[in-house]
Order: C-alpha cells, then sequence, then structure tokens
C-alpha cells in the first residue's frame, strides 16, 4: 500500500496499489484520515484487485468527506470494472471522476 497521499493546500491524490485487500486496508485507512485536503482524487490506475472491505472503507470515506463538503474523485482504467464486480459504481461512491 502506498501509505502516503501527494498532498497540497487543495488537492490531494491517493495511489492505490495494484491488490487492495484485507491486508491493505489499515494502511489505506491511515492514509485516508490523514488526507485534509479539500479535494482528494484516488488513483486506481494500478487496481487489479479490490476487497469487499476497502470498498467498505472507500464509501465510508467518501460519504464523511460528502457531509464535510469535501470532494472525492476517482481515476483508474479498470477501476470501475473491479467495483462493479462488487455490485458499486463510481457515481454511486465518489463525487466525479478526476481529468
Amino acid at each position: 500500500m502506498h501509505d502516503e497521499a501527494q498532498q497540497s493546500d487543495t488537492a490531494a491524490t491517493l495511489p492505490l496499489p495494484a491488490r487492495v485487500d484485507g491486508r491493505a486496508v489499515q494502511a489505506l485507512r491511515k492514509a485516508l484520515l490523514e488526507v485534509d485536503a479539500p479535494v482528494l482524487t484516488i488513483d486506481a490506475t494500478a487496481v487489479q484487485f479490490l476487497s469487499a472491505a476497502a470498498l467498505e472503507l472507500l464509501m465510508i470515506a467518501a460519504a464523511q468527506r460528502r457531509a464535510q463538503a469535501q470532494q472525492t474523485l476517482w481515476r483508474g482504467g479498470t477501476f470501475a470494472a473491479q467495483l462493479a464486480l462488487l455490485g458499486a459504481s463510481p457515481q454511486t461512491i465518489f463525487t466525479g471522476e478526476a481529468a
């Protein structure tokens, strides 16, 4: 797990590893808690496997950020397909897709 987000005062990017499984969830949780930028991009371009626990964590984090008027964007070629395997879609979790 990439344990640090690249962050500025206005935006942060959190790159996810190829495998976001139960072992990676704790590091992902820590990294998400450390982000305080108003715009967070989850960079999932490398993701090949996403566990249900990781999906749940992303959903909770995005909902909490939305409640604080913060945006959570996503980026990733096959990430939407990974979400679909778990019955979710980017539109139900994130506020938009990063350019």
